[in-house]
């Protein structure tokens, strides 16, 4: 993970091992209002830190290359706003999303840092405003990103694998509008989907759109108002079946995971997602998948003033069904990313005492149904729930509610033969 040091101009990176402790730290100082904002791990092992700093009255995007002992490889800069995105792909290059006042800029590199192609993009609409977002598969590189005006609109760019651009397209003029990285799906078959959040009058909406290949809208699907609290609320991706999928927050402040039809951008499911009801505030932030479709969304709860705050996780099987919550009773703003890696839930989430400079937890993770804990939903899980049936083991409790009764048993049989390829 990386960050900044408060009050002092280094950046920092911190490596930690799968058991949270911590293997080596790097400050490294290039000028002034430094920031480590993304970070990623290379096919190769090595480590991948984006940022900014600023040099005199220009702020710069950085890249650096680390070893997996945490010296620096390599460095390469580009130009930026106040912002930047880059994407790591698992077979593929980096991807740094950036520009100016002026342009658009996506540059595409090898592992070692050295560039592909790189491409800018000027746009008769307006000029860029917020340019950090974008997003990259095997099939092509997406970019949305608001341009500033008297109104405000959103635009879409499509670039190939080598750098060409296959389409731009610009959504609305609203009075304001707001997109990142957090609203682009790009699905291995249809079209590819962006999200917006936009205010046209007095009446503040999410939207999200389906371009096909040469940029012809597909669908454009219109969600009911919801006020303007709840920007950054709206996320939209694809899971590992490729199940186009968004989190929404309606206008009472209800939190839905919703499942569209990607070809038709209907609304084919919706899961008003639920909360333990312990702290004035819940809210959850981020969605984590493993293998097999299930997933892990930590948020966090509050109360008045900010006060009273615990970190909260929801664990949903493949089908979108409640299996479990979890309370951290940790008195710390949301977590900064949450990934799910071989069996374990990782969160980093700063905290407000020096020193530990973070807090790294870590949550173990049993698969629906797998009593046994060995990756294979079997007649071993089938057996073990019945001997416990009517106690409290935790270890057969598979949702939690403290007691070992027709809700496992039904777990286990729903999810017969998981991971026993």
């Amino acid at each position: 993970m990386g960050g900044s040091v408060s009050g002092t101009n280094w950046m920092l990176v911190v490596r930690f091992d799968h058991q949270g402790n911590q293997q080596w730290y790097r400050a490294f100082n290039f000028g002034t209002s430094e920031a480590v904002l993304h970070t990623a791990i290379s096919p190769t092992g090595a480590v991948l830190c984006a940022g900014i700093y600023m040099q005199g009255s220009s702020t710069v995007a950085l890249i650096m290359l680390l070893d997996s002992m945490g010296q620096l490889l390599a460095s390469a800069t580009g130009p930026a706003i106040e912002d930047i995105g880059i994407q790591q792909m698992a077979e593929g290059p980096l991807f740094l999303f950036t520009g100016t006042r002026s342009a658009i800029v996506t540059r595409s590199y090898r592992h070692d840092l050295t560039a592909i192609w790189s491409a800018e993009h000027t746009s008769p609409f307006g000029q860029p405003y917020i340019v950090r977002s974008g997003r990259a598969n095997g099939r092509c590189i997406v970019r949305n990103c608001v341009l500033g005006g008297v109104a405000t609109s959103v635009i879409v760019l499509r670039y190939s694998n080598t750098g060409a651009l296959e389409y731009d397209f610009a959504l609305g003029d609203f009075d304001e509008s707001f997109t990142d990285q957090g609203k682009i799906a790009i699905p291995e078959t249809g079209p590819s989907s962006v999200g917006t959040f936009a205010r046209s009058g007095q009446t503040w909406r999410n939207s999200l759109l389906g371009l096909d290949d040469i940029g012809a809208p597909q669908w454009h699907q219109m969600l009911p108002p919801n006020g303007q609290l709840y920007a950054s609320g709206f996320k939209i991706w694809t899971d590992p079946y490729d199940r186009l999928l968004a989190s929404w927050f309606d206008g009472g402040g209800d939190q839905y995971l919703l499942h569209f039809d990607k070809e038709t951008g209907d609304v084919i499911g919706a899961l008003l997602l639920p909360k333990p009801r312990v702290r004035h505030t819940e809210l959850y932030y981020y969605f984590a998948s493993d293998e097999r479709g299930a997933y892990y969304i930590q948020g966090s709860g509050y109360d008045l003033n900010n006060t009273n705050r615990v970190q909260m996780v929801l664990k949903l099987d493949r089908n979108f069904r409640p299996v479990w919550f979890t309370y951290l009773d940790m008195p710390l703003m949301h977590a900064s990313w949450v990934r799910y890696d071989r069996g374990n839930l990782y969160m980093m989430m700063g905290g407000i005492a020096l020193p530990p400079l973070v807090k790294y937890k870590i949550l173990a993770v049993r698969s629906e149904g797998d009593v046994s804990g060995d990756g294979c939903v079997d007649d071993k899980d089938l057996a073990m729930a019945l001997e416990a049936f009517g106690t409290s083991d935790p270890s057969a409790d598979l949702n939690g509610d403290g007691i070992v009764d027709d809700l496992d048993l039904e777990e286990v049989l729903h999810n017969f033969g998981l991971g026993c390829e």
